[in-house]
């Protein structure tokens, strides 16, 4: 699929004392590696691009640029109201999770300095966020944290790295990625049950997600030898 949108840089040249403004249009017909989100609500389309957060009309044109590009930004996440994102800051001392209010485009920093914080989700509620982190000193876990409060605590301890988390739209089941010695899992807690492994592999699985209706799990398996994505579909119980 080639995703066309227009953009607009802007430039200052300093010639002797004056300055000249530069105006130079863009056009970008495909992509690699970027995140994409799509609004709950109106249905327009979140993305980074170039280090930026861009936002795109449901119905295409123009997109508006979002955040300022001085710092790298990636995977934006709509609220489930659809009147923030949140975000990814990628710095040379660690990661951190921002959340963007899109009327005003103000931020926030949520994360605590000098954590790799990663890969935010929304709980459906709207009051809570998931995320991976290493605060804990034994790789990455599964954090979560109430907004209104600022309390956070820590949903997994397991060895290894867990990241990607995401919740079920009903709020009961949370599944993730689990990386330990150079194997994957794509896990599935659900509520008041023990965590079951619904798929190990030895080659890299990524980007789990959940129909709306909360009965498919859907995830990426990356192929050998080239880059190429395979999607797989689990029936879950609910």
């Amino acid at each position: 699929m080639l995703l066309k949108i227009r953009v607009t840089i802007a430039g200052n040249i300093l010639f002797a004392m004056t300055t000249l403004t530069v105006h130079a249009d863009v056009i970008l017909t495909e992509g690699t590696n970027f995140g994409v989100d799509v609004s709950p609500i109106a249905g327009s389309i979140a993305m980074d691009l170039m280090g930026s957060i861009w936002l795109l009309p449901a119905n295409g044109g123009q997109a508006q640029q979002l955040t300022d590009g001085l710092i790298p930004v990636v995977t934006p996440r709509w609220s489930p109201a659809g009147t923030s994102l949140l975000y990814e800051v990628r710095a040379a001392n660690g990661s951190e999770i921002w959340r963007l209010d899109v009327a005003t485009l103000n931020s926030q920093r949520l994360s605590q300095e000098g954590h790799h914080d990663q890969n935010p989700a929304w709980h459906p509620h709207g009051e809570r966020i998931v995320y991976a982190s290493d605060r804990n000193v034994s790789g990455l876990d599964i954090w979560e944290t109430d907004l209104p409060t600022g309390l956070s605590w820590r949903i997994t301890s397991h060895a290894g790295d867990e990241s990607e988390p995401v919740w079920s739209a009903n709020g009961q089941h949370l599944a993730y990625i689990r990386k330990e010695d150079e194997r994957y899992a794509l896990v599935l807690r659900r509520r008041g049950e023990p965590e079951q492994d619904l798929i190990v592999s030895d080659l890299p699985l990524s980007a789990p997600s959940w129909r709306p209706d909360g009965s498919l799990l859907t995830f990426l398996r990356h192929g050998e030898g080239r880059p190429t994505l395979r999607w797989s579909f689990f029936l879950i119980r609910r």
